[in-house]
């Protein structure tokens, strides 16, 4: 057997050297044609190769005190970690797990063996000067020594048995999975988990995800879901509402062992969280990018993962579930109390109801009859303010009830066809003798691009409950007229046509010329209890724009550019 295998071309030479004396003729000078840089990496018995090799460890030392740079990649392991405390004097030195081989590039030529962690010796050296070999092995290099981590830190976690603190990308699935449930078996006191949709709760019953945090939870390790619910998830998760958290109950296999230990709130389903999230004693996180919600196996609806073990980085999501978790448990409670403060409302409104009907029903019967009219002129009128509060207090308890119907989505449309400027006509009617004719309302004029523009005679056909419609006009101009303190009252009203033919919508717009929309609650103007009058509960807005959009309908308002006042609108489509 040859001892060398050349191949030469004009440009470079490359050789297999087997012999001993020319692999050794050939390190040295290899090692002593570098320049500027000399990089490698060896198996676990590199390091103590080089120190028990004379010539490279003097050439190495030469090398370095030239100004040479000297870099080399090896698993440190503490079989090793004394030849590695020696070379990192004259080596930049890196750990990489799992190192196979051996290899050494510089400024223009490269060498490689197959050293194995058994062998003490090289059983053959590659060597090649070519330039497009030389800068590849370079480029390889270079992203191995990105990889690696600094021999200091690995050499304290050997030595103080303290574990190095890393993050780590995953792309393979495979090995995503792994590490999702090795660090969920090594748990010893406390899992805590973020599923960020029904499917994926799915996709871990599947999996074995669930079964194995159940299996936790009986062993005595506290697990905190947080997570969507519906009613199968509970069957997941086992929990069942009816069992007691201090009488155990083994029905159909389930235990209070399951409310004691595991602990789970309800988050909604948000299409932004794109990520389960793991943590374990707080000490490990791995987060598992949601690539495709609507995939059934886990290695389809998964995409990249994170696994951390730093410090800084655990503890960052420990507080973001923590405050997730506080979140949810004080949105509970406010369910709670507010779902017990509208009841009370309700009850209250519909016990109000009755004695407030009946004080207005006996007091206008006594204000019919003409000698309680004489006295109640002779004392005062006395009949009139009982009457006016009891119809104030009448309008009070509708407007509560329904508030309470909006929020509870129990508000019933009567929809029928009937003509909208006959019932704004009608409303303008009943406005004006209640202020004694000295209320100038113009209109309704309406704008019709379909027809011939006229006033105060087409006629506008919608589907609606016409009395929530004409809820939501006397609320529009009631406000007109109350914020309007001018002696003259004017007010117009414009009706107007709008849309494609087929999916015509009318747009009713109420003009007024009174003080307009104060700014600071113009952001607000149709929520719940926002008003700038001393009088009102501030509900009619909240509650006529509730009516509108329940017929599939927009409202707004915006002050007037031109003169005084403001213009409140209201949308609804024709059919």
């Amino acid at each position: 057997m040859t001892n060398t295998t050349n191949f030469e071309n004009k440009n470079f030479s490359t050789e297999i050297l087997y012999d001993t004396q020319n692999i050794t003729e050939t390190l040295v000078k290899f090692y002593s044609n570098a320049k500027s840089r000399c990089d490698g990496y060896g198996v676990i018995n590199g390091p103590p190769l080089i120190i028990e090799s004379n010539i490279i460890n003097n050439i190495l030392l030469n090398f370095k005190s030239k100004g040479g740079r000297v870099r080399y990649i090896t698993e440190v392991k503490a079989d090793n970690i004394k030849y590695c405390k020696q070379i990192m004097e004259f080596v930049e030195l890196r750990h990489l797990e799992g190192v196979k081989g051996g290899m050494a590039v510089c400024d223009n030529e490269y060498i490689t063996t197959a050293t194995t962690r058994e062998s003490n010796s090289f059983p053959h050296l590659f060597y090649s000067n070519g330039k497009e070999i030389v800068e590849q092995q370079q480029h390889i290099f270079e992203i191995l020594w990105d990889k690696a981590i600094p021999s200091e830190e690995r050499i304290k976690e050997i030595v103080e048995g303290i574990p190095r603190e890393h993050t780590e990308v995953i792309i393979n699935t495979l090995q995503t999975k792994k590490v999702y449930f090795d660090l969920i078996d090594k748990s010893e006191k406390e899992i805590l988990i973020i599923f960020p949709s029904i499917n994926v709760v799915y996709g871990q019953k599947r999996l074995g995800i669930i079964d194995l945090l159940n299996q936790k939870a009986i062993e005595g390790i506290e697990v905190k879901i947080l997570t969507p619910i519906i009613e199968d998830i509970k069957e997941i998760f086992f929990i069942d509402d009816k069992v007691s958290s201090t009488k155990h109950n083994t029905e159909n296999g389930k235990s209070d062992r399951y409310r004691k230990r595991f602990l789970i709130q309800e988050v909604s389903q948000q299409q932004e969280i794109k990520f389960t999230v793991l943590i374990v004693d707080k000490k490990y996180v791995l987060t598992i990018e949601l690539k495709d919600n609507s995939k059934s196996s886990f290695e389809e609806a998964v995409g990249l993962s994170t696994y951390s073990n730093s410090k800084p980085g655990v503890l960052s999501y420990v507080s973001i579930f923590e405050n997730f978790w506080q979140q949810t448990e004080l949105y509970e409670k406010l369910k709670v109390n507010e779902k017990m403060q509208k009841d009370f409302i309700n009850i209250a409104a519909h016990e109000l109801r009755t004695p407030v009907q009946s004080i207005m029903g006996y007091t206008q019967l006594a204000m019919s009859v003409s000698e309680y009219n004489e006295f109640d002129n002779a004392h005062g009128g006395f009949l009139e303010t009982v009457n006016r509060n009891a119809n104030q207090l009448h309008k009070l308890t509708e407007e509560i009830l329904d508030v309470a119907k909006i929020e509870s989505s129990t508000l019933n449309l009567k929809k029928k066809s009937f003509n909208l400027i006959e019932t704004i006509e009608h409303i303008i009617r009943d406005f004006q003798q209640n202020n004694n004719n000295t209320l100038c309302i113009q209109g309704p004029i309406i704008e019709n691009p379909y027809g011939k523009e006229k006033e105060n005679s087409d006629s506008v056909i919608i589907v609606a409950d016409i009395e929530r419609i004409s809820q939501v006009l006397y609320n529009i101009l009631d406000n007109a007229i109350k914020f309007t303190k001018t002696a003259e009252k004017i007010i117009s009203i414009t009706i107007k046509i709008i849309g494609e033919l087929k999916n015509k919508e009318v747009m009713v717009q109420i003009r007024d010329r009174g003080k307009g929309i104060d700014k600071d609650v113009s952001s607000n103007l149709f929520t719940k209890f926002i008003s700038t009058s001393a009088e009102g509960t501030g509900l009619g807005l909240f509650i006529s724009k509730s009516i509108i959009e329940a017929h599939g309908g927009k409202m707004w308002a915006e002050n007037n550019a031109d003169v005084n006042g403001a213009t409140f609108s209201f949308s609804l489509p024709v059919n």
